[in-house]
């Protein structure tokens, strides 16, 4: 998850499915959206957290997490209502 969201209060924008690499990890990548490349790249604006954790950021994404693997999902304006990406 990124620091914009966990960290700044930043919404999140837009996230994705990966495969999952570990049996604690869910594979989802989530962002605030307006990160540069060089933001991500730097691993200290990243965290690891659990799914709990970031509906406590933003509770809007929730019916998203079910998504298979390969999902992409991004936030419409400022409403709560994500499109595939």
């Amino acid at each position: 998850m990124s620091n914009r969201v966990l960290k700044d209060g930043a919404r999140v924008g837009f996230l994705y499915r990966e495969a999952a690499d570990r049996d604690d990890d869910s594979g989802w990548c989530i962002t605030a959206g307006d990160e540069s490349q060089d933001y991500m790249d730097d691993v200290t604006n990243v965290s690891y957290v659990t799914l709990s954790a970031v509906l406590k950021c933003d509770s809007t994404i929730m019916n998203l997490l079910d998504s298979e693997v390969g999902a992409e999902y991004v936030r419409v304006g400022s409403s709560a209502l994500f499109v595939r990406a």
